[in-house]
């Protein structure tokens, strides 16, 4: 890489050879661009970092429940030097599945059950107590699509729920609660994210996937024979893995941004670029179910949600049809004077509905969202 180019313009290039690597399952690759000392302050490239090394080790934990101890041996050391406390958990626990067993159970079969118990049971405890980590914590979710991801096939005629939230300080949002959301033209009613602009009827899905050994991840996949291009990649008709940071181009005209802002969090983002709207906003939210899912407001940039104000802690927690709404500040419900520290909300709501979070101060408007329902669409077939 030529040392003449500027510092910003030499971060950009390696944070996006970094995330390439990753894409093309080759997360050893990303580390080495991401250990440029000219990365040594950027956020960014702690993030990608984070997740990187939580492939690693999930690629460790496969090959130790393959037999390959020598080659999880050097994965975990790899781990180890960028994030040693984080490869320690992992090895802590695949060394206390590894310890004294019956002759029966040191059987390949059972070996392997062993340690897939074992990882299914880390990544949940991951998950949970990342859930009020601070930004520096080691992030649960994968950079990267697994070898064993399953992707969902067509779902005629189930459709996302959808609504809109605005909020406060930040603006307004396309909320979709489900694991395919279709991309596509305004014009089309099978389009759960419709747009105005130069992209076919049905365009594109994004999907939500589990894998054993990766966890949740999100994924995207074009329509028939349409061109998607991740980080300049074009996706072929399987998909390609979406991670933190990446951009998604849907034609010359229409890109976004794929985000996960948040470690303790399933949930993504979607923000669109060159001023490209969906239904009045330029965000989406894509909820995961139940408290993996949990969606933040607040002044911290890890938050899906980012505001200014000080009473702003918010949590926002999809079940099945039902929003959970939860502030250490207490919320009232519009039309109601008694605060609570929590108040649900079934969806999509039949009329608009606001939230205020905490109480009002003297001099400055309250903080709260709103929420309403979403345009009803057709239901068309995934094509």
């Amino acid at each position: 890489m030529s040392p003449s180019l500027p510092s910003f313009l030499r971060r950009r290039l390696l944070l996006h050879e970094a995330r390439r690597a990753l894409l093309g399952g080759e997360p050893e690759a990303a580390l080495e661009r991401l250990a440029d000392p000219c990365l040594a302050l950027s956020d960014e490239a702690l993030r990608l970092r984070e997740r990187v090394v939580d492939v690693v080790c999930r690629e460790a934990a496969r090959a130790a429940a393959e037999g390959r101890q020598e080659e999880a041996e050097r994965l975990l050391a790899r781990a180890e030097r960028e994030d040693p406390e984080r490869a320690r958990q992992w090895r802590r626990r695949l060394d206390g599945e590894s310890g004294p067993a019956s002759e029966d159970e040191r059987s390949r079969s059972d070996v392997r059950s062993s340690a897939r118990l074992a990882m299914g049971e880390l990544l949940a405890q991951m998950r949970r107590e990342s859930a009020d980590a601070p930004p520096s914590a080691p992030a649960p979710l994968p950079a990267a699509a697994p070898a064993n991801a399953v992707l969902p096939g067509p779902t005629p005629g189930r459709r996302p729920l959808r609504f809109h939230l605005a909020v406060d300080d930040a603006g307004d949002y396309i909320a979709i609660g489900g694991d395919e959301v279709v991309i596509g033209h305004r014009s089309a009613e099978r389009a759960d994210l419709p747009i105005l602009g130069d992209i076919d009827a049905v365009h594109a899905r994004i999907l939500r996937s589990e894998s054993f050994h990766g966890g949740p991840a999100w994924m995207i996949q074009p329509a028939q024979e349409h061109v998607v291009r991740v980080e300049g990649a074009e996706v072929s008709e399987g998909g390609a893995a979406l991670i933190d940071g990446a951009l998604v181009e849907l034609s010359p005209q229409v890109s976004l941004r794929f985000r996960l802002p948040d470690p303790g969090s399933c949930s993504a983002l979607l923000e669109f670029q060159g001023g490209v709207e969906c239904e009045g906003a330029n965000r989406v939210l894509l909820f995961a179910q139940g408290p993996a899912g949990r969606v933040r407001t607040g002044r911290r940039t890890d938050r899906h949600m980012v505001v200014r104000s000080e009473a702003s802690e918010l949590h926002l927690e999809l079940n099945g049809d039902r929003l959970r709404c939860v502030s250490p500040a207490g919320l009232r419900r519009s039309g109601s004077d008694a605060p609570a520290p929590e108040v649900e909300v079934e969806l999509p709501p039949v009329a608009p509905l606001s939230i205020t979070v905490g109480e009002r101060v003297a001099g400055r408007p309250p903080f709260g969202i709103t929420l309403r329902a979403a345009t009803v669409r057709g239901s068309g077939e995934w094509r």
